[in-house]
């Protein structure tokens, strides 16, 4: 009867613990799922968000150029299309900002968008005045205000938006790291609880756990090896190729970001290799080769990738490989990212830098782009014109190299100022100075200079006409 009970005893015992070993398996389950799930959250909507943000820095980016072209166009007609591609470019940036607004957001990130508001209000009659001096055909009053009133309140939207976007960089953050930190927590406690649950199991049961741990060890070993090659290649996802057996791991992220599930891509190289672009192919291949023969301390690349539905997309891959005592490649881990947004902004960028150089190049004044030391960065076909000489010949060297003495001197200092306390007297005016042609002949100019930020650089804008025709007129009729 004793032996009964005894065994009764040890088989409640037995089961009881077993209860709470489920119970507290289960809670770790659920609380890991509910963290992992919170963490995918935060980084779509940080995407998300991130999207809206960039749509309205390129709106207000295309909206300058747009009052750029309405101020040097001529015909009517044209002005009229440029008008109702500016107003469209509007319509663009409020869809993105109502958008923004659904999303949550802090106190900080509301005020400035609340800023950003006024001062878009404060910009709109200043565009409204700036398009009827457009059309009403003063083009020097127009540039002059475009330079003075315009140009100076659409950098405080722009600036504004930055600080957005910077201020979201950070929440999303700080977000993550608690999230990351729950998770954390959440694993101690459930190794804790999980390690007291398994104290009464007696001796056998204590053999098989610590056999169980040791094979834990040695895949979380596994594990945490991978994962710092991935880290120190980039967190997407993630590849893991052992050049022993030619096997080769790929997360399910990895699928999921060409459209597959898990079960349908093999782990072989040739997944890849096949999926990637003809045109990207030798380069890409020659570059792991390389790398994999010692030639460079890291692999990356980026090339295009077949997805599922046999559109192919950027991707930029990442890897670094384990080597042996005589230095060769036993393996080769990393990770990749999805960069087809990236590359296609870097597109529309480019695209948008051509458009500018090709409006520049038909305005009929010389532009020239100056850094804040008055260094040339650039300057127009007309600007080439009107001091005979090439852009090669003056960029990389002072702007004053144009001028006339007392000019010359002059503008080094206010360049000087400009450079040392961020101001100079001639940021927003225009000038009546004395320049020099290539071929030594002086001739008069007026120049309007405008400051604009882009990013943490500043620039200096030179818009310069030719008016020595004018001068030699007035002293013919004098």
């Amino acid at each position: 009867m004793g032996s009964r009970r005894s065994k009764l005893i040890v088989a409640g015992g037995f089961t009881a613990l077993m209860a709470i070993m489920v119970l507290v398996t289960l809670t770790g389950f659920f609380r890991f799922t509910a963290i992992q799930t919170r963490m995918s959250q935060l980084s779509d909507q940080h995407h998300v968000k991130t999207n809206y943000i960039n749509t309205m820095r390129i709106s207000l980016r295309e909206r300058a150029i747009s009052l750029i072209l309405m101020v040097n166009l001529n015909d009517p007609f044209e002005i009229d299309q440029e008008m109702l591609r500016f107003n469209q470019l509007g319509t663009e940036f409020a869809d993105a900002r109502t958008l923004l607004l659904t999303e949550s957001l802090t106190p900080n990130e509301r005020d400035l968008l609340e800023k950003q508001s006024q001062l878009t209000l404060e910009v709109r009659p200043l565009h409204s005045h700036l398009i009827d001096l457009a059309l009403a055909g003063t083009f020097v009053t127009a540039h002059k205000f475009l330079a003075q009133r315009v140009i100076p309140k659409q950098n405080e939207i722009v600036a504004t938006m930055i600080e957005i976007q910077k201020l979201e960089n950070e929440e999303y953050q700080r977000l993550f790291h608690e999230a990351s930190q729950n998770y954390r927590n959440a694993y101690m406690v459930f190794m804790a609880l999980l390690g007291l649950s398994a104290v009464g199991f007696g001796a056998v049961i204590m053999v098989l756990v610590a056999r169980k741990i040791d094979g834990i060890e040695h895949q979380l070993l596994r594990e945490q090896e991978r994962f710092a090659l991935a880290v120190r290649g980039a967190n997407d996802g993630l590849w893991d190729w052992d050049l022993i057996t030619n096997e080769i791991y790929f997360s399910p992220r990895w699928k999921d970001m060409l459209g597959y599930e898990d079960h349908e891509i093999e782990n072989k190289p040739d997944e890849w290799i096949k999926r990637i672009h003809p045109d990207d192919a030798e380069k890409t291949l020659a570059t792991l080769t390389a790398h994999l023969n010692g030639l460079s301390y890291y692999f990356e690349s980026e090339h295009r990738l077949q997805h599922k539905t046999d559109k192919y997309r950027w991707f930029l891959v990442r890897g670094l490989a384990l080597r042996d005592e005589k230095g060769k490649a036993y393996r080769i881990a990393g990770s990749v990212t999805d960069i087809n947004d990236r590359k296609r902004y870097e597109k529309h960028l480019h695209q948008n830098e051509s458009r500018m150089r090709m409006v520049l190049d038909h305005v009929v004044d010389g532009i020239i782009t100056t850094n804040d030391h008055g260094v040339v960065e650039s300057m127009n076909s007309a600007a080439e014109e009107m001091f005979g000489l090439k852009s090669q010949d003056i960029v990389g060297r002072s702007f004053t190299r144009l001028l006339s003495e007392p000019f010359r001197q002059e503008y080094d200092r206010h360049f000087s100022d400009y450079a040392k306390n961020g101001s100079a007297p001639i940021v927003g005016m225009s000038a009546h100075i004395r320049a020099n042609r290539k071929t030594g002949i002086g001739f008069s100019i007026t120049c309007t200079f405008t400051e604009m930020q882009i990013g943490n650089d500043r620039k200096i804008i030179v818009i310069a006409r030719d008016t020595s025709k004018r001068a030699d007129q007035k002293q013919l009729t004098a």
